[in-house]
């Protein structure tokens, strides 16, 4: 498209060089379009890439994503959107890592255990642990006991979760239970 500016103007005289800008209302004629078609042809279509998408972490390693769409541009500027093999080659990326940087160390404790006692002064502790990124240093060991053929780990990072030795924790025991069984 081309487009141009279209004002209401007027010579005080014909010896006059000189113009002025009226207001659109102050013209007689309708105002001509400030647009025109320039190419009558529709372009090819071409994958849309739009921004990345915000990190799904902070830091350890994350994932953005975006949405790829094919689309054309029409002669008469409007956009469509097409099937992906209507565009040439292959699709650009959807995602990428991010966030690769290590994780400050942090730590991570349990809930409190119950009161030694029912009445009177007693203890409760609570078991703590540093993570960095490639060490952890416990305050306390326990186990937990879970039959070894009822449970399937329920992420992928249970290999890590036991190389840092995590799997003392309840919250990691838990999900990471087959990986964690024998330690």
């Amino acid at each position: 498209l081309m487009t141009r500016t279209v004002a209401c103007t007027h010579r005080p005289s014909r010896d006059s060089n000189r113009t002025e800008v009226l207001r659109d209302e102050d013209c007689q004629n309708p105002k001509p379009s400030p647009v025109q078609a320039c190419n009558r042809f529709d372009c090819p279509p071409m994958w849309d890439t739009p921004d990345w998408g915000q990190c799904s972490q902070s830091c350890g390693g994350g994932v953005q994503r975006r949405q790829i769409l094919c689309k054309q541009r029409l002669a008469d500027g409007s956009i469509l959107e097409l099937p992906d093999t209507f565009c040439p080659s292959k699709s650009p990326a959807n995602q990428q890592p991010c966030a690769k940087q290590e994780c400050p160390p942090h730590w991570v404790t349990t809930d409190w255990s119950q009161c030694s006692v029912s009445c009177g002064n007693g203890i409760q502790t609570l078991q703590t642990i540093l993570i960095r990124p490639t060490v952890s240093m416990c305050s306390k060991l326990f186990l937990l006991c879970t039959p070894a053929g009822e449970c399937r780990d329920s992420t992928r990072y249970c290999e890590k979760v036991r190389q840092l030795e995590l799997c003392p924790l309840p919250q990691f025991k838990s999900r990471c239970c087959h990986s964690c069984r024998n330690t």
